[in-house]
C-alpha cells in the first residue's frame, strides 16, 4: 500500500511540476470568450506592433495617417560561387515596417512606389533589383520571411488599425561606390530622407 501512496505522490509531484516549468508561447495571444471581430482585429493589430516596437530600431517617421520604421538595413551579398551573379554589388535590403493607427485606410501602395535609394545626387537612382531579394529568400531563414507581408506592400490600400513588417528592396550598388546613400520615401504629400550609410558604421 505504500508503495502505490508514494507512487501517486510522485505522479502528482512530476504533472505539478511540469505544468509550473512549461514556459507560455511568447507569440500566443489570451481570446476572452464574446470577443466581437473588431475587439480581435484591435487585439491582433496591438500584439503585432507591440511586439515590434520592443526591438531597437534605426529611424521612426510618425504622422497623421501612418508610422514607418526602419529596423534594419542588411548589406547582403549573393552567395554564388559558381555564378558571378552579383558580383561587385552589396544589396540593401530594409527591415521595415508601416503602421496604420488611425479609422482610416491608408495608401501603402503610394508609399512603396515612393521608396528609393540615391547618392547625394538625388537624380542619381540605384536599381532595386527584384532577383537579388529572391536570392536573398532563399539564402536565409525562410522562417523569418513573410511572403504574404511582402505582397500586401504592394497592394494599393492598407485597412484602418493594421500593422505590416518584412524584408523590402534590394538596392544594388556598386561595391567602389563610397559616396553617401540617402533612402526616400513619403507618406502622403510628406517626404522624408534617411542617410543608410550611417546606419551601417
Amino acid at each position: 500500500m505504500k508503495t502505490y501512496s508514494l507512487l501517486f505522490l510522485l505522479f502528482v509531484l512530476v504533472t505539478t511540476s511540469c505544468e509550473f516549468f512549461k514556459s507560455k508561447d511568447e507569440d500566443a495571444i489570451d481570446i476572452p470568450k464574446g470577443i466581437t471581430a473588431e475587439q480581435l482585429q484591435d487585439t491582433r493589430y496591438k500584439f503585432k506592433r507591440d511586439k515590434s516596437y520592443k526591438q531597437q530600431f534605426l529611424n521612426q517617421q510618425k504622422t497623421d495617417s501612418a508610422v514607418i520604421t526602419i529596423y534594419n538595413i542588411i548589406n547582403y551579398q549573393i552567395k554564388d560561387d559558381e555564378a558571378n551573379i552579383g558580383e561587385g554589388f552589396d544589396y540593401y535590403i530594409f527591415d521595415i515596417s508601416v503602421d496604420n493607427p488611425t479609422s482610416q485606410p491608408f495608401h501603402i501602395g503610394n508609399f512603396t512606389k515612393s521608396c528609393y535609394l540615391t547618392n547625394e545626387n538625388p537624380e542619381y537612382l540605384y536599381s532595386n533589383v527584384g532577383f537579388a531579394l529572391k536570392m536573398y529568400y532563399l539564402q536565409s531563414d525562410s522562417s523569418e520571411i513573410d511572403m504574404e507581408y511582402t505582397k500586401r506592400f504592394y497592394s494599393d490600400i492598407m485597412p484602418a488599425k493594421e500593422f505590416y513588417r518584412t524584408k523590402l528592396f534590394a538596392f544594388e550598388v556598386s561595391k567602389e561606390a563610397k559616396d553617401p546613400l540617402f533612402f526616400h520615401y513619403s507618406i502622403g504629400s510628406q517626404k522624408f530622407t534617411y542617410k543608410v550609410r550611417d546606419a551601417l558604421r
